[in-house]
């Protein structure tokens, strides 16, 4: 999630000082490294599944909002559906 968005949030009271796990660095693909913030985002609704304790990471400002791997775990399997441009999930 983008730290700006994240800001927000906090601000907001949508995300509380106890779902915030603590900092840490993180390495890229392109072999980078940059701080984050891991924290849990307590509830979260896709169609209409809803989806407890996810654990999540905050990005550079402005930047896109990504399902990681801690999400799709959820899931039995994914995959990708290029010509529809869709996310599959398959639920356990």
């Amino acid at each position: 999630m983008p730290v700006d968005i994240f800001a927000k949030l906090r601000e907001a009271g949508t995300i509380e000082d106890a779902d915030v796990l603590g900092a840490t660095q993180i390495r890229l693909a392109d072999g980078s490294t940059r701080d984050t913030i891991i924290f849990i985002i307590r509830s979260m609704r896709i169609g209409d599944k809803f989806f407890q304790d996810i654990k999540a990471a905050t990005v550079p400002p402005y930047g896109q909002t990504l399902l990681g791997q801690t999400f799709l775990n959820h899931f039995r399997s994914w995959s990708i559906n290029n010509a529809k441009a869709e996310l599959v999930l398959d639920l356990p």
